[in-house]
């Protein structure tokens, strides 16, 4: 697990098996590290946005060197970037699409090592800021629209098949999982809590699919979920269709400053 510190600047990693968070990259060069995604070889990519004026912000590609440490560099673009915010990979690793706060607009790249080439305009939304963004196995793009209380579900050519109206109505950030890849977990700024509606399709493939590891993740999740309800001392579920009737929409609303690690 990776973790991006905005404050101090650090990238932090968790490495597989372990509990305890390490130092894994760091740079004077960051404006404040805020969004992180995964390449199959471990490759991360980080969106560093500068809010203060004058707004802007970049993108590094960090790599891991023979000591196990992050090795990180800012990459080139040939159009000058936007508030840098939500970032992922598409499918297969060629694409790299970033969210713009100040624009609300989605920009694809084309990744040639540390340059980002070929910038094409996804789409843009005429309200509401846009966050953190999420590629599914099939290449849509799942972007947190903050204040707007939505999940957009945008196709890879830029057309918008459709919003996710949330109970939270700012969703900042998302990301896939549960037993079978269909439940999509999202980080509310306002009240603190985690919103999840599940997908009638998976959106993440399972690394295996074999009987012994489903019912180990599900255990797991299972725990998870015991933990944050025991020690939140509530929560609250909602079922509901969405419009489109195809999603069943589930909310956890769990305080998240009162979930400690051993929760899980």
């Amino acid at each position: 697990m990776y973790v991006a510190d905005f404050k101090k600047h650090n990238v932090w990693v968790i490495e597989r098996g372990e509990t305890t968070p390490h130092l894994y990259f760091h740079s004077d060069r960051f404006n404040q590290p805020n969004d992180l995604a995964i390449a199959a070889d471990g490759t991360l990519y980080a969106s560093d946005p500068r809010f203060a004026s004058p707004a802007g912000g970049q993108i590094w590609r960090i790599t891991r060197g023979a000591d196990g440490k992050g090795q990180g560099e800012v990459m080139s673009s040939t159009r000058r970037l936007g508030v840098t915010n939500g970032i992922d990979l598409s499918p297969d690793g060629a694409t790299l699409y970033v969210s713009e706060s100040n624009s609300r607009q989605v920009w694809a790249y084309r990744l040639d090592g540390s340059k980002l080439l070929d910038p094409r305009l996804v789409r843009g939304f005429a309200d509401f800021e846009v966050d953190g963004l999420r590629t599914d196995v099939d290449g849509r793009i799942y972007l947190a629209r903050l204040s707007a209380g939505k999940i957009a579900i945008i196709a890879a050519n830029g057309s918008l098949e459709r919003e996710v109206p949330l109970s939270g109505k700012q969703p900042t950030n998302l990301t896939f999982g549960g037993p079978d890849g269909r439940t999509v977990f999202v980080t509310q700024k306002e009240g603190r809590f985690i919103e999840a509606f599940v997908l009638a399709v998976p959106a993440a493939s399972l690394a295996c699919r074999c009987p012994a590891c489903a019912e180990s993740v599900e255990r797991k999740t299972t725990t998870v979920f015991d933990g944050f309800n025991r020690l939140a001392g509530r929560s609250e579920s909602k079922r509901s269709n969405t419009r489109s009737g195809r999603d069943r929409h589930c909310v956890l609303q769990i305080v998240l400053n009162t979930v400690s690690p051993a929760a899980t």
